[in-house]
């Protein structure tokens, strides 16, 4: 274990009223986003350290599951233009406290007071903490652009998200973090079909742009764009750039840009990079369920299916309600037999096109073609628009080929998010001997 090491928790809520939650989260999040422009530290991500949120774990427990050397842990307490910050760095191997301080604050001097922090605990850790020669100084033009901001990052729900990040942008035109964050968020919609794939990709490019007119350096905006050349564009070379763009800018690679990378890998056919990617991926952010659906979608393309099963599993007990991770999951049971187990993870699938999907599927390895048409009727119905993709999968499966092809030209003239997952699909293995599939392929510009 790396004595430079460390994953930051997020602050606790200390306020009266309960109600800063949110900052708490942020500090710690803002924290860990300067922590990993370090040279030399290796930090966990945020979803992995987010973990233990609200738990009472022991700090050894936390040390081995994250396979760090420091925890930094605080508190913040906020009232009126004034906030109160505390932050102690543990030594997890012992309990012992390096460093612990309390700052006393105006609201504005917030992005200063986290630079200071993360000076501090990089000295601690005898990493480099050389900011001026990283990153540049930060200032905090607008209190309630950047409370919203906190705010949205925190949110789970997807719509209110995007409500959070449009008043941050708004109120602070000038901020190429919110407007990084709204391109992202705008991405998601489209990418979950909860805006036209058209309206939503085009927002989504649009406001990366502005963020990086504002900033060029900003790692989220050309992650973003990376994500738009993979999903939407199929500009393979141009996704490629910007995904590495991003990293570079982003020093150690943390958030999704080694997801990105490994989808990207895996389209393009260059399996053992995807490995390696998805590999140091897991290593990076050992918590972070994300991480273990694409490790589960790796093993699944090379045929390792019960490697692909235990990634699954896993990534399913950190989060039961993963999107897309059961119906993954219910694909590895069908491969392997399992057909009532896999009609069964498909019924749990919180995204609902892909939970009829998968339930059409099974239910056709059942035999019971009845019941696979009544999950396509509203596949066809509501869903053609957003992922005509997954429906050409279901026809593929059971063997309608001429009807698996209509709708890949569909998804191709609609330019469905998820038309890219086609060379690494096993959803889509029974296409490869027909002609139609190496001449679809041409025409994405994908290796055959």
């Amino acid at each position: 274990m790396a004595d430079k090491s460390i994953a930051v928790l997020p602050f606790v809520d200390m306020s009266e009223k309960k109600d800063q939650e949110y900052f708490g989260d942020g500090m710690a999040q803002e924290i860990i986003d300067i922590l990993v422009t370090i040279p030399g530290l290796r930090v966990i991500g945020r979803t992995s350290s987010f973990q233990f949120k609200g738990k009472t774990v022991d700090l050894r427990t936390i040390s081995e599951q994250l396979g760090v050397a420091n925890v930094l842990e605080g508190s913040v307490r906020k009232s009126g233009d004034r906030v109160r910050v505390t932050a102690q760095l543990i030594d997890s191997h012992t309990g012992a406290t390096r460093w612990s301080q309390t700052y006393d604050r105006d609201f504005i001097e917030v992005l200063k007071l986290q630079d200071e922090i993360a000076t501090r605990v990089a000295r601690e850790v005898e990493a480099n903490a050389l900011f001026s020669e990283i990153l540049p100084p930060k200032i905090l033009r607008n209190v309630e652009a950047y409370t919203a901001f906190l705010r949205a990052i925190d949110a789970t729900d997807a719509q209110q998200q995007v409500i959070d990040l449009q008043q941050a942008f708004y109120l602070d035109p000038t901020f190429a973090g919110a407007a990084s964050a709204l391109a992202g968020a705008y991405l998601f919609l489209g990418e979950a079909g909860l805006m036209p794939a058209g309206e939503a990709f085009g927002k989504a490019r649009h406001t990366a742009d502005r963020a990086l007119e504002l900033d060029p350096n900003d790692s989220g905006a050309h992650e973003v764009l990376g994500e738009i050349y993979l999903e939407y564009d199929w500009d393979w070379a141009a996704a490629e750039r910007e995904f590495k763009l991003a990293k570079t800018l982003a020093f150690h690679g943390l958030g999704s840009t080694q997801g990105d990378s490994t989808r990207l890998s895996l389209t393009l056919g260059r399996w053992d990079d995807a490995v390696r990617i998805v590999n140091k991926a897991v290593a990076d952010d050992p918590l972070d369920p994300q991480s273990y659906l694409w490790l589960g979608i790796v093993e699944i393309r090379q045929g390792r299916l019960p490697e692909a099963e235990a990634a699954l599993r896993r990534n399913l007990e950190l989060d039961p309600a993963f999107n897309f991770s059961h119906y993954v999951l219910a694909v590895v049971l069908l491969a392997r037999g399992e057909l009532q187990a896999a009609l069964a993870e498909s019924l749990k699938e919180p995204i609902k096109g892909y939970r009829l999907v998968g339930s059409a599927m099974a239910y056709s390895a059942l035999g019971l073609k009845s019941e696979s048409d009544a999950a396509l009727v509203p596949l066809l119905k509501i869903y053609s628009a957003y992922i005509p993709s997954g429906i050409a999968a279901v026809y593929t499966f059971r063997g309608e080929k001429d009807d698996a092809f209509k709708w890949l030209d569909r998804a191709y003239a609609q330019k469905d998010p998820l038309l890219y997952r086609i060379t690494f699909s096993t959803e889509f293995d029974a296409l490869h001997d027909d002609p139609r599939y190496k001449a679809f392929l041409k025409k994405m510009k994908l290796p055959e």
